[in-house]
């Protein structure tokens, strides 16, 4: 009653009535997702897919609005890999978000993602070093390469838009800024944005602040 009261006060009561039951549901096929994935107390909206389950740790009350995609890749092409993907407690995620992991990505606690979101710690086909991927060859077909691990902590924001491909390392209490794109070592308590992304703001704990660089 309190959701139907919530949703009454801004939409028709016969379209809040209708988002209630919709939101029921998906609490009903959470649970079922949830004991299948050893994943306690999460919400998983339409569209939500989990790929590589036994190489994906959940924390406790992951929530996704809808179409979440995570792929833990242990196998393409022929060539078997052993991904670790962790999610800590309280994650949240909106719509579209995106994580493809082929050897390690680490999520903390309390991280809120927005929209859009694209995180990887591989590439498909190596364009450095040796072995490099020929441009006759399908990307499809190109072996994945390893970029580097990816480790956001705790209580980061990142906005919508973002992409994140390792090696990446977010400090905590990081803010990164819509269409950003982030590679390397981000500060903790530190806003972010650009592409590449750059520091903007930091926040001064004396003075409690975000303070421009």
């Amino acid at each position: 009653m309190a959701n139907l009261r919530t949703f009454a006060h801004s939409d028709p009561l016969p379209w809040a009535l209708a988002l209630v039951s919709r939101r029921a549901f998906w609490k009903a096929k959470s649970v079922v997702m949830s004991w299948a994935l050893n994943a306690p107390g999460a919400y998983f909206g339409p569209g939500c897919h989990v790929q590589g389950a036994k190489y994906i740790r959940f924390g406790k009350h992951v929530y996704a609005t809808k179409d979440l995609w995570l792929e833990a890749v242990s196998s393409y092409d022929g060539i078997r890999y052993s991904p670790s993907l962790i999610l800590g407690d309280r994650v949240k995620f909106s719509d579209s978000v995106h994580i493809s992991c082929v050897e390690r990505i680490e999520i903390g606690n309390d991280v809120l993602m927005g929209s859009c979101i694209y995180i990887s710690d591989a590439s498909h086909g190596a364009y450095h070093g040796a072995e490099q991927s020929h441009p006759s060859e399908a990307p499809a077909n190109r072996r994945l390469k390893v970029v580097g691990h990816v480790l956001i902590e705790d209580n980061v924001f990142i906005g919508d838009q973002v992409v994140i491909l390792g090696p990446a390392r977010i400090g905590r209490g990081a803010i990164i800024g819509a269409h950003s794109l982030i590679r390397g070592d981000i500060a903790p308590s530190t806003i972010v944005g650009g592409i590449p992304g750059r520091p903007l703001k930091q926040f001064n704990d004396a003075l409690g602040v975000w303070e421009r660089l």
